[in-house]
């Protein structure tokens, strides 16, 4: 099963990908998503009237150093909020493979509740354009950024905290502490992507800044992941969720060096005017059929469903109970392997794909990703041992390459959000967008839940698991019946470049 790629990646990469090499009209952006981008290599920009991603608004400098190089990116308190902010998304990592064996071997849920329950942790990331807009019209304390970052911080350690403790006596409290622990940090990724909106002044500033955003969460989730299984032989579950509470406060302690203006005190009532119109210029774009049908294929491309629970139980089961046997340690191992075959997607893409149709992309990217996504079957069936390859190897390999096309697969649907966001809302439209797509991975992951339970995987019967990751593989291409729409959307913009 293809890997659903989180959103928390989403906005730089497509920033990387959109990098203007001409200054852009800078919008206004109530809220945008900075998690990584791309490093040095940034993909020529995508050549067309509407694609004009308000998230990295530079003006020409002509300004820089004495031996003609362009200006350095120098690391003042807000370089390092962004460093540490983006470090922390993937550092945060360290608890999510713990979470999962506790709520396996500790709290006893099935394959199916797994995956209901923890899908249920992105729900924040779903609302994340009221954030912004939230931050935008309410100062916490006199200010709009530095509060609301240092709240985050100390709501993030105080639920990985309570995760530890007092919430870690039922699947309710621990999940509803995760809950919170998720909302915090989208929260902080609003505020300081509206930071990066208004640091990268110029080209070369807006580059320098992406490409540590994206280094400083990859940094981080690696680490992460190779720490993650001694952590738990070490710690236990539990005592990762406790090492995990101290690193929120690092962004609450940077968050209060940051120089931050008190905010202006506004006429009553003029700020959520203000959101409100924006809501409703929001509102008439997304219900437009040249905006509305292309939302919708983002919508439907990543909610079919996801049987990664299952297989997670699967791959964790003792050899004699039918299952693989791998511990928290190659897991982790793994999902670093992982981390860095993604980089190698996002190469590939910048490098062999940037230039072709995004339809034809997601199409072929969509049909590799069914056939690659049958390869666990080997794994379930054991084959692969008469094919004298190790389940680990196996399994490994099958995780690298799933990572690296994910990406291939993911970011021309990114290059698609950014094209039909129309002049002047693109910022908010694309939060909008993203928001979209994260409700449809909510989808995926509760559809994988239901088709886990319908198939009754559960945590001793694996019987009925391969007819299970042939139906996630083969409902993965059910989107491209609506590829149309894509390609209308393609359509309509090369007909503005000639008419433009």
């Amino acid at each position: 099963m293809l890997r659903r790629l989180p959103i928390a990646c989403a906005l730089v990469q497509i920033q990387a990908l959109l990098a203007p090499r001409t200054p852009l009209k800078a919008a206004p952006v109530p809220t945008t998503r900075a998690t990584h981008t791309h490093a040095a290599q940034i993909v020529e920009p995508v050549r067309r009237r509407r694609a004009r991603l308000a998230a990295v608004p530079v003006q020409r400098s002509d300004d820089g150093d004495d031996d003609g190089r362009p200006p350095s990116l120098s690391l003042d308190p807000e370089v390092l909020l962004v460093v540490t902010c983006y470090f922390l998304q993937g550092a945060l990592g360290l608890s999510r493979l713990a979470l999962n064996f506790y709520l396996k071997d500790e709290l006893g849920l099935s394959p199916a509740d797994l995956a209901a329950l923890t899908g249920l942790a992105s729900a924040p990331w779903v609302v994340k354009p009221l954030y912004g807009l939230l931050s935008d019209s309410t100062p916490l304390l006199g200010y709009r950024r530095k509060s609301y970052l240092a709240l985050s911080g100390v709501l993030g350690a105080l639920s990985f905290g309570a995760m530890a403790t007092v919430a870690s006596g039922t699947t309710e409290a621990l999940l509803f502490a995760n809950l919170v622990a998720s909302a915090a940090v989208a929260r902080s990724d609003v505020v300081v992507a509206s930071l990066v909106v208004e640091k990268a002044r110029d080209e070369a500033e807006a580059a320098s800044l992406q490409s540590v955003a994206w280094g400083s969460r990859y940094v981080g989730a690696i680490g992460a992941a190779l720490l993650s299984g001694e952590a738990i032989r070490v710690l236990g579950a539990r005592g990762c969720f406790g090492a995990t509470a101290a690193l929120p406060l690092l962004l609450t302690a940077v968050a209060l060096t940051v120089r931050e203006a008190p905010s202006e005190e506004r006429a009553d009532g003029a700020a959520w005017r203000e959101a409100g119109a924006v809501l409703g210029r929001l509102k008439d774009a997304l219900l437009s059929p040249e905006i509305l049908r292309p939302a919708a294929f983002l919508f439907l491309w990543q909610a079919t469903p996801n049987c990664g629970s299952a297989f997670f139980y699967f791959s964790t089961a003792s050899v004699d109970a039918g299952g693989l046997g791998f511990d928290p340690d190659f897991l982790g191992r793994a999902s670093a392997a992982g981390s860095v075959a993604g980089l190698v997607g996002v190469a590939a893409y910048n490098g062999l794909f940037k230039e072709a149709r995004l339809s034809s992309v997601i199409l072929w990217s969509s049909v590799a990703s069914a056939i690659i996504g049958l390869a666990p079957l080997a794994l379930v069936s054991h084959a692969n041992r008469a094919w004298g390859l190790d389940d680990r190897l196996f399994s490994l390999g099958d995780d690298v390459v799933q990572s690296a096309l994910g990406e291939v697969g993911f970011l021309p649907l990114l290059v698609l959000a950014a094209k039909i966001c129309p002049p002047g809302i693109e910022g908010a439209l694309f939060a909008a967008l993203m928001s979209i797509f994260n409700l449809g991975g909510i989808v995926s992951t509760e559809a994988g839940a239901l088709l886990t339970d319908a198939f009754h995987v559960s945590e001793t019967d694996f019987s009925n698991l391969s007819p299970l990751i042939v139906t996630c593989a083969a409902s993965s291409l059910l989107p491209l019946f609506f590829l149309g729409w894509v390609r209308g959307a393609e359509d309509s913009d090369d007909d503005d470049d000639v008419t433009a």
